[in-house]
């Protein structure tokens, strides 16, 4: 349970502090080679 808040609220601070750009980027390399 701990480590899946831990996760959250990691996913959280880097949205925050970077932006969603990160995020979509990452998603992106997720999905496959789409960039």
């Amino acid at each position: 349970m701990a480590l899946r808040w831990r996760v959250i609220g990691w996913l959280l601070v880097i949205e925050l502090v970077l932006g969603q750009n990160l995020i979509v980027r990452f998603l992106g390399a997720i999905s496959g080679p789409v960039a």
